[in-house]
């Protein structure tokens, strides 16, 4: 996952993040890794390489919140467990 972990880091420049932050922008970029994601709800394409990429990402990163607190830290945006109208 350190691929991430770059994505997110100011001071790595990299070319490839460049064409990471065109296809992430619409959905938040960077920020999207904070989220309860589920790709299959992200409005955007992306290459199979970044599919897999992003699924591991959201099986480590994924939470279930079960206490209030928990639930009221959630993140709104992106959020698989905070639908309307199941989008």
């Amino acid at each position: 996952m350190s691929f991430f972990k770059r994505y997110v880091d100011a001071e790595y420049a990299a070319d490839w993040k460049l064409v990471l932050d065109a296809l992430l922008k619409p959905v938040g970029g960077p920020y999207l890794l904070k989220c309860n994601v589920s790709l299959s709800d992200l409005p955007v394409k992306v290459s199979p390489l970044y599919v897999e990429c992003l699924t591991l990402w959201s099986r480590f990163n994924t939470t279930l919140p079960d206490q209030v607190e928990d639930i009221m830290n959630e993140i709104v945006c992106n959020n698989k467990n905070i639908l309307v109208n199941k989008k």
